[in-house]
């Protein structure tokens, strides 16, 4: 049981590590400029730092040898070489006194010696050497020609009699001692720019409350999960509201298969619970909402189900925009006003038989008509003419408006974007939601990575048919039943299916290879070929 724990704890630990990993990165990708301009800004400024605080010293030097044969404090001969090394270990103290400055500044003519002078006595030898660093190169030669002239006088006077003998001497010196380092100093100064962006990325990691997976919600919510809709990827016109549509053309089977998922699941649960007018909304603006809508009721259209799509986002319409449908005069503000009918605003959309009923012209507080009982009504009669009602409202996370609306429908989804709105923000708008009594039919999480994945296990599934080896054992159909046991990792009856399906069309039998039995999807098997009509799937094997 212990051992048990532990693991379950190591387990943990790496899955909360991969997770901060996995959100620094996209905090990076998200946050790349501004980690760029700090990396900039933190050499710059240890460039300019370096650059303006940079005084060159220059450094003059001479060695002695020291030599004494009498000393005042002594009565033996101190010629020896031990002797004339501690007494050259002296000589450095000299330097720091009175004595000596006054006497070398005098000669310099000034007040007080422009310069630093030391000494460093070498180890195990009589030889010492004076040191003299300034700003400018002649001062420290100067400097250090007074200090050679003086020093053995009063050398002489207080340690008695010494002599110094001169080994070298370095001259004018020509370049500084402490060269610039204004390249190392940037360099110094973007390595800190890069361990300041990665302790900003750690903390947007640890502190960003978001959905990034649909494991998130889980535990906050209790509505089903309808299905992640996958990141668009389409070439947009800059500034274009126009939506990537199931129909349109640059979309990807990911996108078809996500939608035709988030379909099934949610019809499921409407044939359940009886729902025929549905609202979509969410937490906050940005989340994709009328993107969904529009093309959850384009799938629902295509399925062969009567449907309407209703904007009712009389703030901020924009379902005939993203459709690319052409703007009418009137919209459902002015019905709701009694200025038009709905004859007048209704849109056909495609050869599904999809009908939109577009916004108008915005309103900046459409409450007074929403509370006059039209909407109500409207809301009332549409389910009886279609299978669907499809309800596009605003943001129910900050405006009342949702939350109005959905009174008067039979259940509502609820769209989530991946690493967009705060959990706490998303809690809100559902609790808004759920205040209302509607039926909550689930959530869609909207803006995932999934398609660069399901991007390269179908390219593997079509150079798999390719191969001349590949034996085409039959094909599945593409069904609602098929899709779900897909998805939930479940066996169908493909014979209950056809019998379903020949009491709504009497179509002949889906597979015309060899008998119907019930299609297993083994664990044995890496990848399964799906495409439409024979589909693809793909399996953790």
């Amino acid at each position: 049981m212990r051992n048990e724990h532990n693991s379950r704890e190591t387990d943990s630990g790496i899955l909360y590590f991969t997770t901060i990993l996995d959100d620094m990165w996209r905090g990076f990708k998200k946050f790349f400029l501004l980690c760029l301009i700090i990396i900039a800004a933190c050499g710059a400024g240890f460039y300019f730092r370096a650059k303006t605080s940079y005084k060159p010293s220059y450094q003059a030097y001479s060695s002695f040898v020291v030599d004494t044969k009498t000393a005042y404090v002594y009565n033996q001969d101190y010629s020896n070489e031990k002797t004339a090394g501690q007494l050259s270990k002296t000589f450095p103290y000299i330097l720091t006194s009175g004595a000596l400055s006054d006497i070398v500044a005098e000669s310099l003519d000034v007040d007080t010696i422009p310069a630093t002078i030391t000494a460093e006595a070498i180890s195990d030898t009589s030889i010492f050497t004076i040191n003299v660093t300034a700003s400018d190169p002649d001062t420290a030669y100067n400097v250090l020609q007074a200090v050679i002239k003086y020093y053995p006088e009063v050398a002489e006077y207080i340690i008695g009699d010494t002599q110094l003998t001169q080994m070298d001497e370095s001259g004018v010196p020509e370049s500084p001692v402490n060269p610039p380092q204004f390249r190392q100093s940037a360099v110094k100064g973007a390595l800190g720019g890069v361990v300041l962006s990665l302790l900003f990325l750690f903390f947007y990691a640890a502190t960003r409350k978001t959905v990034r997976r649909e494991e998130d919600l889980k535990d906050y919510l209790s509505i089903p999960y309808l299905g992640s809709v996958p990141k668009s990827r389409g070439k947009r016109r800059k500034k274009s509201k126009k939506t990537v549509l199931l129909d349109g053309s640059g979309n990807n089977t990911v996108l078809r298969e996500s939608f035709r998922t988030v379909r099934t699941r949610t019809v499921k649960k409407a044939e359940e619970d009886g729902v025929k007018s549905i609202l979509v909304t969410s937490a906050t603006a940005g989340e994709g909402k009328t993107t969904v809508a529009v093309n959850l009721a384009i799938s629902l259209a295509k399925k062969g189900k009567s449907v309407i799509l209703v904007d009712a986002d009389l703030r901020n319409p924009s379902v005939a925009e993203a459709m690319g449908l052409e703007k009418k005069e009137y919209g459902v503000a002015d019905v709701l006003e009694q200025k038009a009918d709905l004859r007048d605003i209704r849109l056909r959309y495609g050869e599904y038989g999809l009908d939109i009923l577009p916004g108008g012209d915005p309103l900046k507080d459409p409450s007074v008509i929403l509370g006059g009982g039209l909407m109500e009504k409207l809301l009332q009669v549409l389910p009886r003419k279609y299978d669907y009602v499809i309800v596009d409202t605003p943001p129910c996370g900050m405006l009342s408006d949702a939350s109005f609306i959905a009174r008067m429908v039979d259940g509502a989804v609820m769209v989530v974007r991946q690493d967009s709105a705060r959990i706490d923000r998303i809690l809100g708008g559902v609790e808004n939601i759920a205040a209302t009594g509607v039926d909550l039919i689930g959530y869609v999480l909207n803006g995932t990575e999934m398609d660069m994945v399901m991007g390269t296990v179908m390219d593997t599934a079509v150079m798999v048919m390719a191969m001349d080896t590949v034996m085409v054992m039959g094909t599945v159909m593409d069904t609602d039943t098929v899709t779900m046991a897909i998805m939930e990792r479940k066996t169908t009856d493909m014979e209950k299916d056809r019998s379903r399906k020949k009491r709504r069309n009497n179509a002949t039998e889906y597979n015309n290879t060899g008998p119907i039995r019930p299609v297993y999807f083994s664990k044995k098997i890496k990848a399964k070929i799906v495409l439409k009509y024979v589909g693809i799937q793909r399996r953790k094997g």
